[in-house]
This record gives C-alpha cells, sequence and structure tokens, in this order.
C-alpha cells in the first residue's frame, strides 16, 4: 500500500504516468480527482471479476464496506 498528501499538480501527473495502466481508469477520473489532496494505492495480489456487478446500498458516508464475514 502506498499513501500520498499534500499531492499538487505535478505529483499527480507522476501518479498517473506510472500507475493509470494498472488502475484502468479514464481520463474522466483524472479530471475529477485532479486537485485531490491525498490518495492511497492499494495493491492486490489476485483480483478476481465478480459474475455479477455487486449492488451495495449504503447508509452511511463510510467509503469502504465490507463484503463478508471477518476471518
Amino acid at each position: 500500500m502506498l499513501y500520498f498528501e499534500g499531492l499538487d499538480g505535478a505529483t499527480i501527473g507522476k501518479l498517473r504516468r506510472e500507475y493509470q495502466q494498472e488502475m484502468v481508469v479514464d481520463d474522466t477520473f483524472w479530471r475529477t480527482h485532479g486537485k485531490a489532496h491525498y490518495a492511497t494505492l492499494i495493491f492486490l495480489k489476485c483480483p478476481r471479476r465478480f459474475a455479477v456487478p455487486l449492488v451495495i446500498k449504503k447508509k452511511d458516508r463510510r467509503s469502504w464496506q465490507i463484503l463478508g464475514p471477518l476471518p
């Protein structure tokens, strides 16, 4: 996991050049987040696609959600 703070345009451009292929995001993502001050990159070893897209009805402001029981 990599954590960045105090981002500016040059640093965001560097992150884009270095990680865009792995992130698989389009130009809309970079325009939307172009003035971000913080970023966290989390690397997954064996990601898998779901057969059906997940639909989660969130009722709070958390940016994360547990999808199954904890081990």
